[in-house]
């Protein structure tokens, strides 16, 4: 019996094997070593975190809210076309560049008084009219969103 164990252990197929046990043993402790530094700067504990974060969002994905997705979305791309069609990215580019110029025509300035902001509203018809469509745009955005009928 114990030449047998001689022999098998003293066999070049043992040996190999020895071998391939020994880098096995340094990948698993570099391995080791390397999820050791990762757990240390709570990079395992975000990426166990977010595996549930998956898991819980695809959980959550039955057909029903699949739909309602897509029906939201069919809304907004049909409200971006209506917008388009009614110039509304000139629209958009305008208020863009007229609140950049503003900004840009203020900075650094102290802030006008009321007074001097009344004063500018009665002598400067533009900043009338704009004042009036805003307000009007204002009482029909918050009709439109029901806001009067909201307790």
């Amino acid at each position: 019996m114990a030449q047998g164990v001689a022999y098998n252990l003293n066999h070049p197929e043992t040996s190999r094997l020895v071998q391939e046990l020994q880098k096995l043993n340094h990948n698993l402790e570099s391995f080791l070593k390397e999820l050791e530094r990762l757990q240390a700067t709570g990079l395992v504990d975000t990426l166990i975190n977010l595996g549930v974060v998956v898991q819980a969002a695809k959980d959550s994905l039955t057909p029903g809210v699949i739909t309602h997705v897509f029906s939201q979305l069919v809304n907004i791309l049909s409200l971006l076309d209506h917008i388009q069609s009614l110039g509304g990215s000139q629209f958009i580019a305008a208020t863009v560049q007229a609140f950049e110029e503003a900004v840009q025509e203020n900075k650094g300035k102290q802030a006008k008084s009321l007074w001097t902001l009344l004063r500018l509203l009665k002598k400067d018809p533009q900043v009338k009219k704009s004042l009036e469509i805003l307000v009007s745009f204002l009482q029909k955005f918050s009709t439109n969103l029901n806001f009067a009928q909201a307790k």
